[in-house]
């Protein structure tokens, strides 16, 4: 958040953040962190791209049906790949975001879509 005070004391306005990872819903704070987007006038909307492999907390998910500001949650699909072992949460995290009208989208980057362990590849 201070690294956002400082780059939002340098510029007219920002139309989007995204909140990207490793996993965003790791992030403890991430709470907090909506609560921060909403207040700043200069953010204008934010979007948050997960990969399903962790669910919605009630407390994230009560921040993000109040948000004026949430652009929507993107759910990168990694059905299909074989080497992903974690249980994805998709099925869950899709029913809490229609139940409260939140905007979402797949990104199912075709059939050849996988999920690999980059210390594999070393």
């Amino acid at each position: 958040m201070e690294s956002l005070d400082l780059l939002l004391s340098k510029v007219d306005s920002i139309a989007r953040v995204r909140i990207i990872g490793g996993e965003p819903l790791l992030f403890k704070d991430l709470p907090q962190l909506i609560d921060y987007l909403d207040a700043q006038k200069k953010i204008l909307t934010f979007s948050l791209v997960t990969n399903a492999t962790i669910d919605f907390k009630d407390e994230l998910m009560k921040k993000l049906k109040k948000s004026n500001k949430v652009r929507k949650i993107t759910i990168s699909d990694y059905k299909r790949s074989p080497n992903l072992k974690i249980p994805l949460k998709q099925e869950s995290i899709l029913r809490k975001l229609k139940e409260n009208k939140i905007p979402f989208s797949m990104n199912s980057s075709g059939e050849n879509s996988t999920w690999s362990d980059p210390e594999k590849n070393l």
